[in-house]
């Protein structure tokens, strides 16, 4: 399999390179007016851009994209484009670019990856946390963004933006069923009126049983009680230049998550299991914004509010949590066309407030001022784009005595950006980031038993498996990087890719070292971890029932943790993004479209500390998405088949289970969505929409012991009306 899926993507690499070359002054060869050069992002540079002066290459997730796939939620949508997405829970993960991830549980500040809603943080970097529905476009930036966003921006940024009604009211209703007890249903509706616009919309899904990993065994306790989520954005634009807007965000998680690894789950007896390990929990969050320009177009600016709270529940020690999340932006913009500069002044601030029952509340807050600048030169052809940002970032906890962490760092940023023809751009850009130790990794959590899962065997004398205890170390230094980059952008008629190089330095990187207690009798434990009495039972165990020790010993595979600076990194490879409609090509009559997204990965290696010279983990050296898609206009007919590749990679044991392998395994994920126009009139239409994931009913996960579905069926209907 894996072999039929490299010679399918290196001869589409060569169809596309022979196309590009042999083509010249054709049909083929010119450059599409609103083509992918000419798309607006506001991720960037902070204000609306299009690709074609930027010095990187953002990928942008369509409405038309979100639409076509109504069984999938964000993670599904990422990895298609060609992002990796950690996933350790149903519906859930975390986003990887470049070698480095969100945070997926807790706070966000311990994230390397940004996760934004609408432009800001909203506190937590789990998918699970962001909507799925009633989305505009979804941007993603790779590489450092710590000119635009602060702290924790190292890998790069993803934004959900939702949607801003236009034009004359228009709507759609969806609702589908599925594998495993999944049921799905949701509707909205936008427009604009007299200066008004609205956009609003609501769904709710779950999953009412337990889902089959590839193979046929079932993964006990998968399943989901339910997700809502709902959202509004009104809006009004008064003197043309002018706009008063509030976006309300809502989201409802109920009884989702599961106790433990698939191997603990599947081998051992576990009592009431089924209930121990479940959460649930709800966001509310809300946009207050003012947009506004000079009448003659030579100023613009933004002002934003935000708030917003996260809420957790549930029955084990560490689950229950709030955080609230409030903060402001503003930016001003002049657009000086006489002599072809842009340039861009702005403050950011978020603030944080973080209440966990098992350990100690804490705030944190990330501000910071930047300028940007853009010049143009060359009649426009040559951008350079530069700027500078300053940021400050504290903590502050009670039980610590007040702000006990300040740290301010510049971070700069320049590229430039090329238009060698109509239809190629050569871009090349340098960025720094950097992120800031957390509250918990600088005066640790104590007994606040922070292992990455675990759970109680009832069966067992309520022995609690895979737990850790946390020091503090107050003299955590922020973790720093610089990135070059170096890409091309081809925009043509049939043919839109885009291909870069980079390489990433990191010094001082934050981890946690964990060290395994000795054995040792709980009378005496007791003494030196006061937080052991009363809390659990006498007996810890983290491995299988075979060989338990005795009660009054604890397993060597309990661990006490630090977290440190453990030494410097490098990361180097090349991201791609390649689309080329073969059936417009050769006048076929319809489109078919060949596409190939990934990342190579051949450096990802420390370079200086205990682990010099060796590959960082969970860094594969390919993620790919490649496929094909079918768009048959005459007969309402859309189809598209897609394989997910992902190499071998060092594993990080999140798991009870000390045997597992270090090296993953790569696996290929093959999988098909139709749909079918079943029913058209002029002010609308319905469709029939089938998905079929993991054809082959693929054994594989991007974690240790938590493997993904099997093969998965969906049918749905969607009516859209305008």
């Amino acid at each position: 399999m894996r072999t039929k899926f490299w010679y399918f993507t290196w001869a589409l690499a060569m169809a596309f390179l022979c196309q590009l070359l042999l083509t010249p002054n054709t049909s083929f060869g010119q450059q599409v007016t609103g083509g992918l050069l000419d798309t607006v992002v506001v991720s960037a540079t902070r204000f609306s851009d299009t690709l074609r002066d930027l010095p990187i290459s953002p990928v942008v997730i369509d409405e038309e994209t979100i639409a076509r796939h109504p069984n999938t939620d964000l993670g599904d949508l990422l990895e298609e484009a060609g992002v990796l997405v950690d996933r350790q829970y149903y519906l859930g993960g975390q986003v990887v670019i470049r070698g480095l991830t969100a945070n997926i549980s807790g706070s966000d500040v311990q994230s390397e990856v940004l996760m934004l809603l609408n432009g800001h943080r909203i506190g937590l970097g789990s998918m699970l946390r962001f909507p799925s529905k009633n989305i505009e476009r979804i941007e993603i930036i790779r590489g450092p963004m710590g000119l635009q966003f602060g702290s924790a921006a190292m890998g790069g940024v993803v934004n959900v933006i939702t949607k801003r009604g236009t034009g004359p009211i228009q709507g759609y209703a969806e609702a589908g069923i599925g594998s495993w007890g999944h049921y799905d249903f949701g509707a909205g509706f936008s427009g604009e009126y007299k200066g008004f616009d609205y956009s609003v919309g609501a769904s709710k899904l779950a999953q009412k049983s337990d889902y089959h990993i590839g193979g046929g065994p079932t993964y006990l306790n998968t399943q989901t009680k339910a997700k809502i989520e709902a959202s509004a954005q009104l809006g009004y634009t008064f003197n043309e230049r002018h706009r008063l807007g509030i976006i309300v965000n809502y989201l409802d998680l109920q009884d989702y998550g599961f106790v433990g690894t698939y191997t603990a789950m599947n081998n051992v007896t576990m009592g009431v299991a089924n209930t121990s390990g479940k959460t649930s929990g709800d966001g509310k969050y809300v946009d207050l914004s003012y947009e506004g320009g000079t009448e003659n177009g030579l100023f613009t600016w933004l002002l934003k509010y935000f708030v917003g709270r996260n809420n957790q529940e549930g029955r084990t020690v560490n689950a229950p949590y709030h955080n609230d999340i409030n903060g402001a932006q503003a930016n001003i913009t002049g657009n000086f066309t006489d002599i072809g500069l842009e340039v861009t002044a702005g403050y950011d601030l978020t603030k944080y407030d973080f209440q966990q029952p098992s350990s100690s509340g804490y705030e944190y807050t990330d501000m910071g001022g930047y300028i940007l600048g853009k010049k143009y030169f060359l009649d426009d052809r040559l951008v350079i784009t530069g700027g500078i940002r300053v940021n400050h970032v504290e903590t502050s906890t009670e039980a610590y005595g007040g702000n006990e962490f300040r740290e301010t760092k510049w971070t700069p940023a320049i590229g430039f950006s090329f238009m060698a023809t109509d239809y190629l751009k050569f871009r090349g850009n340098y960025s720094q980031g950097y992120r800031a130790p957390t509250v918990s990794e600088l005066y640790g959590r104590g007994n606040a038993m922070v292992g990455r899962y675990f759970f109680y065997l009832t069966t067992m004398g309520n022995r609690v498996v895979n737990t850790v205890y946390q020091y503090p170390n107050p003299n955590l230094k922020p973790q720093t990087s610089e990135s070059f980059e170096l890409g091309v952008d081809v925009d043509l008629e049939t043919f839109r890719g885009s291909l870069t190089a980079f390489t990433s330095t990191f010094k001082g990187k934050i981890d946690r070292v964990d060290s395994p207690f000795p054995p040792f009798v709980y009378s005496e434990a007791i003494q030196k971890w006061p937080w052991i009495e009363g809390r659990i039972m006498p007996q810890m165990y983290a491995g299988f029932p075979a060989g338990f020790p005795n009660p009054d010993a604890i397993s060597v595979y309990a661990a006490e943790a630090i977290t440190m600076n453990v030494g410097d990194a490098r990361i180097a490879g090349l991201e791609w993004s390649l689309r080329w409609d073969m059936g417009r090509t050769f006048d076929w009559g319809f489109s078919l479209t060949a596409y190939s997204f990934g990342t190579y990965l051949p450096v990802a290696k420390y370079t200086k500390g205990p682990d010099e010279n060796t590959r960082m983990r969970k860094v594969p050296r390919f993620f790919i998405s490649s496929g094909i898609d079918l768009e048959l206009e005459e007969y309402g007919l859309w189809a598209d088949l897609n394989f997910i590749y992902k190499s071998t990679q060092r594993g990080s044991n999140l798991t009870s289970d000390p045997t597992l392998p270090d090296i993953q395994p790569s696996y290929v994920v093959s999988n098909i969505k139709i749909g079918k126009t079943i029913k058209e009139w002029d002010s609308g239409a319905i469709k029939f929409q089938v998905e079929v994931d993991n054809i082959a009913d693929t054994y594989y996960e991007v974690t240790a012991g938590y493997p993904l579905p099997g093969r998965t069926f969906y049918v749905g209907l969607r009516y859209d009306f305008h």
